[in-house]
């Protein structure tokens, strides 16, 4: 479907309903996926899921994902596996090669550890582009602080380019 045609009006029935792929958003608090996607995490998201139309499973993927071997089609998680630690972190990886399908994808996203230390050598001017989606960031009235804000807060490992092949490895 063409951009302008998913972000204006109603969604096509075809969106909405899905692709009967099996695909899994992991670690999505509120910013679910829809069509077709079920959306884990460990909080207690049940009345939001309802409300606003996704399909929710309550997990604790530190525990292992609630799905068959080779059944899940498509794997995204975006900033989630920063909130582990590493051995929690590969454990996670290794439940990914588990249940993805040998025909499956997967898409991680976390905060780029090298970039950000990029941008903080070069002056840390840049790293204000994120304070609105990091408060402390936001909150730090220096460079360093916004560094350590981005880095640190709230996780418990950090990741770079290397560092996430290394684990998929």
């Amino acid at each position: 479907f063409p951009r302008q045609e998913l972000e204006s009006g109603p969604l096509p029935q075809e969106v909405l309903v899905g692709d009967g792929k099996t695909k899994i958003e992991v670690g999505s608090f509120t910013s679910m996926s829809a069509s077709g996607w079920v959306n884990l995490d460990v909080f207690d998201l049940d009345g939001f899921a309802q409300a606003n139309g996704y399909q929710y499973k309550r997990c604790d993927a530190r525990m292992g994902l609630p799905f068959p071997t080779s059944s899940v089609h498509l794997i995204h998680s975006s900033h989630m596996l920063e909130h582990l630690n590493y051995r929690n972190g590969l454990a996670l990886l290794r439940e990914f090669r588990r249940i993805i399908r040998p025909d499956g994808a997967l898409r991680i996203s976390v905060p780029d550890a090298e970039e950000l230390t990029r941008l903080y050598s070069e002056g840390g001017d840049q790293l204000a582009e994120f304070d609105e989606i990091n408060i402390g960031c936001a909150a730090s009235p220096t460079s360093a602080g916004k560094l350590w804000a981005l880095l640190h807060e709230g996780h418990s490992s950090c990741y770079d380019w290397k560092t996430l092949k290394e684990a998929l490895k």
